[in-house]
């Protein structure tokens, strides 16, 4: 088995669901019905272990994009805090009084 479908259903988002196929086409074929899927390659399998590679279908771009969302928050999460503490603090040291006499 060479590849693997993998889907969650929609009533119940906390189980994934898998099957494996021989051929890529299979899967395809297999994934018409499924709305949110991801379909696997095989790259390696060594000692019990599986290497699988992502294949561009189903949910596909909006996992990667939400990988990307996810590791740039990590790596700039203390700068974004830090500049928004800044301009918090600018505004409110800043920021024109109503109390003023005039």
């Amino acid at each position: 088995m060479n590849f693997k479908l993998a889907w969650v259903d929609d009533k119940n988002s906390s189980v994934l669901h898998s099957k494996m196929f021989e051929t890529k086409e299979e899967a395809i074929k297999e994934s018409q019905d499924k709305k949110d899927f991801m379909l696997f390659s095989l790259e390696k399998m060594e000692d019990g272990s599986y290497t699988w590679n992502l294949l561009p279908y189903g949910t596909y771009y909006s996992f990667k994009v939400g990988i990307g969302i996810k590791n740039f928050w990590l790596k700039y999460q203390g700068y974004i805090f830090t500049a928004l503490g800044a301009y918090v603090a600018y505004k409110i040291v800043f920021a024109p009084s109503n109390n003023k006499k005039q």
